[in-house]
């Protein structure tokens, strides 16, 4: 996405430093780092490029060293609980879609790290307090009993428990981010709904699984005159991404699509009957409207291929061709686009085959599939009740069957119903001098056979 945008954001910061004594970049297919070493400690930026399990794509939030021969580093959510100066302005950021916010949220961290680092001296030589809360909530998140791990032992890079804390440390990088992005309660914060995220909070708080930065954070909101919680500055709010992939934005695409493939399916339907009913008495088909489901299978995938391209009265054309690169990789669209042509094709010849079968009545003769009778060749016509099914199952749905004198038969089930029969095609079999008999089920018909 834009990972140089953000080296050169960090190579400003570092060079406006004059403390630094060496930078290093390490960028992968989904994340980017920035090493930033100082004499104390080490800072390192992150910037998220895809989304995973716990990250939302376009993500910005950095860490600190601050022993630089330990394994141990600090969110900045670990440390401010304990700083005489609490700030609760957001030390992360998502959906960042476009230079402009990577900008204005990296300003944004920025300056919370600078009024961090202030006060940061304390801690630089002894970091003992930081260190027994850190460890204290991997035991909170991961339940850890004390057999589980020797925290005493984690810089040790010849014993189990080293490799095992990286391990933990790595995982709760993603814990901790969504902790302070998606997660309920503090969503909640973010939406001004503070009452229902200090009754969530409170929850917790009973079952001992709150976190250091939560307990401040609660603490905050509650002495605050409004209870109002402003985590971002307004140019760092993408809230508005959510307007973009929200589930009514996937329903309006899919209505949209749906709209669009009905009139083409049913339309083709339509045509299809009235080019083949022509010069018929009575004709038996599928009706027109069984193109919705044609078009319902379409929509499904053409929703999907064109959801970006639906328009949204909350985005600009420009936000929202910046959210689609953001959410949506060429890859997928291709892919999207692909699968959304295929199944079309796929929907197309569905529909031809609802259509190809139907019944045929002229003046003198009907037809179906690829025969031909003349009303003289009908030997009976029967209604029948029910009929079973391949399993032997009795199903109760009646219909009319029209036998022929070579001992095939013709069963309008499925072509049309036995109220339409009645109304439409009875009185032409009786006009040619035909009576309905009536029979149990198909394995009363006169030449059945299993």
């Amino acid at each position: 996405m834009f990972t140089n945008e953000f080296i050169l954001l960090c190579q400003a910061y570092a060079k406006s430093r004059t403390d630094v004594l060496d930078e290093s970049t390490e960028d992968s297919k989904k994340l980017c780092k920035y090493s930033i070493e100082f004499q104390s400690y080490i800072l390192e930026f992150r910037y998220m490029k895809k989304a995973s399990v716990f990250y939302k794509p376009g993500s910005l939030y950095c860490v600190l060293k601050l022993r630089k021969n330990s394994a141990v580093y600090y969110h900045l959510t670990d440390i401010i609980p304990f700083l005489e100066h609490k700030t609760f302005k957001s030390c992360y950021f998502w959906n960042i879609e476009s230079p402009e916010r990577l900008k204005c949220c990296f300003k944004s961290l920025e300056s919370t790290l600078t009024d961090i680092l202030s006060q940061i001296e304390p801690f630089l030589s002894d970091d003992t307090v930081l260190k027994e809360a850190l460890f204290q909530s991997y035991k909170t998140v991961y339940n850890l009993k004390p057999r589980d791990i020797d925290f005493e032992k984690i810089d040790n890079i010849d014993d189990f428990a080293h490799g095992y804390f990286l391990h933990l440390q790595k995982a709760r990088d993603g814990y901790i981010f969504s902790r302070y992005c998606n997660f309920k309660p503090y969503a909640l914060l973010l939406k001004n709904k503070t009452a229902k995220a200090l009754a969530k909070y409170e929850k917790l708080n009973q079952k001992n699984k709150l976190l250091e930065y939560e307990k401040a954070l609660t603490a905050h909101v509650c002495d605050s005159e409004t209870r109002e919680f402003h985590a971002f500055d307004p140019g760092c709010d993408t809230s508005v991404a959510y307007k973009f992939m929200s589930p009514v934005s996937g329903l309006k695409a899919f209505v949209l699509c749906f709209a669009v493939a009905s009139v083409f399916f049913c339309g083709f339907c339509a045509v299809w009957n009235l080019i083949a009913s022509a010069g018929t008495l009575v004709f038996l088909s599928a009706p027109w409207y069984a193109g919705f489901m044609c078009a319902a299978l379409c929509s499904i995938f053409g929703a999907i291929a064109f959801f970006m391209y639906m328009p949204n009265k909350h985005l600009s054309k420009t936000e929202r061709k910046n959210f689609e690169r953001l959410f949506i990789s060429k890859a997928e669209k291709k892919a999207a686009f692909i699968v959304f042509v295929l199944v079309t094709a796929v929907s197309i010849f569905f529909a031809v085959m609802i259509m190809l079968p139907n019944v045929r009545f002229y003046k003198d003769s009907l037809e179906f599939d690829d025969s031909s009778y003349n009303y003289s060749r009908i030997d009976s016509v029967y209604y029948i009740d029910a009929r079973y099914g391949p399993s032997g199952n009795r199903i109760e749905r009646g219909s009319y069957v029209i036998l022929f004198d070579d001992k095939t038969s013709l069963d309008l089930d499925g072509y049309a119903s036995v109220d339409y029969t009645e109304k439409e095609v009875l009185p032409l079999l009786k006009a040619n001098g035909f009576e309905v008999s009536f029979a149990d089920s198909e394995r009363d018909l006169p030449w059945y056979t299993e």
